[in-house]
């Protein structure tokens, strides 16, 4: 158990640190860059797939996303050696030879679950992390 539907309002995060997961929640403006429903919930692993590191959410770091050119704030940002993600966990830039890799979760009566134990290896395609998100029942 990781929170609540209600605690996650479109376009925010949870952070468990027992289960090394970011559990983001797309706003509609995020849900149109990752191609996904708004309001769905994805649930990546911190780990950075190059070498480990911890990587942290930066709501506060500008960068140009390729898929569009335009530039926002708000980027995971590996500190060790500069991966850089989307909200959905897509590799834009870095040494990682992928996206991050996501958790299965699950939603049931309002809470939000996620299976430490399946680990679903990130994608390189643009939407294979995004797809990966579920909407709440």
């Amino acid at each position: 158990f990781v929170g609540t539907v209600d605690q996650l309002k479109p376009g925010s995060f949870l952070r468990n640190l027992d289960a090394k997961t970011w559990v983001m929640r797309f706003d509609a403006t995020q849900a149109a860059r990752e191609s996904a429903p708004e309001g769905a919930i994805i649930a990546l692993y911190q780990k950075c797939p190059h070498l480990g590191c911890t990587v942290p959410w930066r709501p506060e770091f500008s960068w140009t996303d390729p898929r569009s050119g335009e530039t926002y704030q708000g980027w995971f940002r590996c500190p060790c050696h500069g991966s850089t993600y989307t909200v959905s966990g897509f590799r834009v830039f870095g040494p990682a030879p992928r996206s991050m890799d996501t958790f299965a979760l699950t939603i049931a009566n309002g809470n939000i679950t996620v299976d430490t134990g399946k680990i679903k290896q990130g994608g390189t395609g643009p939407t294979d992390n995004s797809s990966r998100a579920i909407l709440p029942g």
